[in-house]
């Protein structure tokens, strides 16, 4: 029996405002996790607490943890979207995204299950969404994994 994906996340397109995070650079991760005892913790802390105890998450949770995106962010520069790729996507607990602004704030969330998310910094905030159709067919364009079941979940949507 093939095991069911629980998250599907492939492609993030990030939007960043030029006064995000006072004009300074954004440290973002994309974390997965294979365990609920690291996913559970995750899902609880500030982005603060993650940055700061990365590498302990790392040491003690190691093959439970994965950083699956690395990106420093520039204000006032949108990147080309990054392709996301799970060690595991049937065995992920959870997806959670963490940006190092040097403002207080709450720069953690979920990503939830979508294949393609857009992540907009703001001035004081990040926000996570969907694509407009339009959008998402564009980064399909581009550089997709697996065009056909992206294309799928957009025709649910």
């Amino acid at each position: 029996m093939i095991p069911m994906s629980k998250f599907f996340l492939r492609m993030v397109h990030f939007e960043v405002d030029e006064k995000a995070n006072k004009k300074q650079p954004i440290t973002c991760h994309i974390v997965a996790t294979y365990s609920d005892d690291i996913g559970g913790i995750l899902q609880n802390i500030s982005a603060q607490d993650y940055f700061c105890r990365e590498k302990e998450f790392q040491n003690k949770y190691r093959g439970k943890i994965e950083i699956v995106l690395n990106k420093t962010l520039m204000p006032g520069v949108n990147p080309p979207p990054s392709k996301v790729k799970l060690i595991s996507y049937s065995k992920a607990t959870g997806l959670f995204i963490f940006a190092k602004y040097k403002i207080a704030g709450s720069f953690a969330q979920s990503v939830g299950i979508s294949p393609l998310i857009v992540v907009k910094f703001l001035e004081n905030t990040m926000t996570i969404g969907l694509p407009e159709k339009k959008t998402a067919l564009s980064f399909l364009g581009q550089a997709a994994p697996d065009k056909e079941n992206i294309l799928s979940f957009l025709k649910q949507k």
